[in-house]
């Protein structure tokens, strides 16, 4: 293997030995190179001069899918330099022995060649074994190597006993960052009213995953109007595609159909969203000129709607992704809360995380159970309960998106959430004026309504909500199919109305 190596290295060839390029490659230079500027900073003067020794190892700290390998083969491109890319995953050798043997081979590759190595998943592999973090500790000391490992952000550190070790975190790119690297990666022939700033802010990518959204985002763009340049909105198809995170059974995915020309609410709760919508398109614009280091932290845009059922809340919230361009997440508190200690706030944990990643709205339906006020410390139980709901507001506090929380008894929250509430909104029940407009627009074209209704009489007849409305609509529109025209009449119409206060113990007037 060394033989081969060495000869292929004097023919100028990129050459890895069967054995090792099932688990080892030649990066070739990165499409579009990009890194933190801060990232380079740190590293620096560890990987690219040649004047230490001894040097140390760099530990990357990162969540999977940061591009961290990306960036750091930009750096070592921005000084001509290769990068030889290792997963220990995919090595098939059990032995201590033979994985390091090849190791050593593939170290050796970096050097001769001036090339720096990225290695992932040493750390799991390190901790199988006793012997193995000192045995290969020797042999990171060789001179000339250069080795980046790619660790969680929360793994424990990984200890070489012979070899000293760097740590670094992998920077959150920038907004700005974003919108360079959405700019230079977008062809010339777009749409010149792209508001990249507001893509930027509002969806998570990175160097190595946007060239791939562009393709994907011309696909799209090809689908909608062959003859058309990219528009805006072929690259929010691509992006709301390839930022949906699974949640699993934690979380429902809803495609918002409803807008805000559907929404029938009094004016100043319609001010109150209109507002909302404006803190999130210039919460970054803001916080960049100078506002995030005056606030320190909870710089997060989070809401409370609360009211009775069916005045709206569950609606608002998806007309607000709507408007946004982006998918409701509503989270299904039956499987997040766990009688467990602990589970809770490690489902919490989870479904921010993944949110996080996610473009879309976060919203918690009925969150008195989750979010109730924190009780005297009686017992573990007790003790637990009240750490969850203090490790909730640090995660609204710092959350980059949206987060929404309904309730229908605001008084149910513990206080402490009202000062951490960037809007606090009341939903009513709709006033005479409201509901008149409902009844007239609940229907749709194809339903035909019989001379008779009367729907200024119908909205005061009874004090009821938009959501009794719509199912007393839909009923009645099932009783009028048995009718001769097919028409919706007074008669089904109080039928149905008649059904639907029975439903909550009320009559009929």
């Amino acid at each position: 293997m060394t033989d081969s190596s060495v000869y292929h290295f004097l023919l100028g060839h990129h050459y890895l030995a069967p054995a090792l390029a099932s688990w080892a490659e030649w990066s070739p230079p990165p499409a579009l190179p990009f890194y933190p500027a801060g990232l380079k900073h740190a590293l620096a003067g560890v990987l690219l001069t040649d004047d230490i020794e001894p040097r140390p190892v760099v530990l990357l700290r990162g969540m999977p899918g940061s591009a961290r390998a990306h960036a750091v083969s930009s750096i070592f491109a921005s000084e001509n330099r290769q990068t030889l890319q290792v997963d220990i995953d995919k090595c098939t050798e059990s032995d201590d022995d033979a994985l390091l043997l090849h190791l050593t081979c593939l170290m050796r590759e970096a050097r001769m060649r001036g090339a720096g190595m990225v290695i992932r998943n040493l750390q799991a592999r390190m901790e199988k074994s006793t012997s193995l973090p000192e045995r290969l500790s020797e042999h990171l000391n060789q001179p000339g190597l250069r080795v980046v490992c790619l660790v969680e952000p929360y793994a424990p550190p990984l200890w070489l006993k012979k070899t000293p070790i760097l740590q670094t975190e992998m920077p959150v790119l920038t907004h700005e960052e974003k919108t360079h690297l959405l700019r230079d990666c977008l062809p010339e022939r777009r749409a010149a009213d792209m508001d990249l700033i507001s893509l930027s802010q509002r969806y998570t990518f990175t160097p190595e995953s946007l060239p791939l959204i562009v393709q994907e985002a011309e696909l799209y763009r090809q689908q909608r109007d062959p003859a058309d340049i990219l528009q805006q909105c072929d690259i929010r198809q691509a992006l709301n595609l390839r930022t949906q995170q699974n949640f699993g059974s934690l979380a429902q995915r809803i495609t918002p159909r409803r807008t805000l020309s559907d929404l029938l609410v009094s004016e100043s709760l319609l001010q109150q969203l209109q507002e909302m919508l404006t803190a999130i398109r210039y919460r970054e614009k803001v916080l960049a000129g100078g506002f995030k280091d005056k606030v320190g932290y909870g710089v997060g845009i989070s809401a409370l709607f609360y009211g009775d059922s069916g005045t709206g809340k569950t609606m608002a919230a998806e007309v607000l992704a709507h408007t946004l361009g982006v998918d409701l997440i509503k989270v299904d508190l039956s499987t997040v809360i766990n009688k467990y200690i602990g589970e809770t706030e490690k489902n919490l944990s989870r479904i921010f995380d993944l949110a996080e990643q996610d473009a879309g709205i976060l919203f918690f339906d009925e969150a008195d159970a989750l979010f109730g006020k924190r009780s005297e410390t009686k017992d573990a139980h007790d003790r637990h309960a009240n750490i969850e709901v203090s490790y909730l507001l640090q995660r609204l506090e710092n959350f980059p998106g949206l987060v929404v929380l309904s309730t229908n008894n605001r008084s149910h929250l513990d206080s402490a959430f009202n000062r951490r509430f960037t809007f606090i909104t009341r939903f009513a029940y709709p006033d005479e004026t409201l509901r008149h407009k409902m009844w007239q627009k609940i229907w749709p074209k194809n339903i035909k309504i019989s001379p008779d209704v009367d729907f200024e009489k119908l909205a005061q007849r009874a004090n009821i909500t938009g959501a009794n409305i719509r199912n007393i609509a839909l009923l009645a529109s099932f009783f009028a199919e048995e009718s001769d025209n097919q028409e919706v009449s007074h008669r089904h119409i109080d039928a149905a109305l008649t059904r639907e206060l029975a439903k909550t113990g009320r009559l009929a007037i």
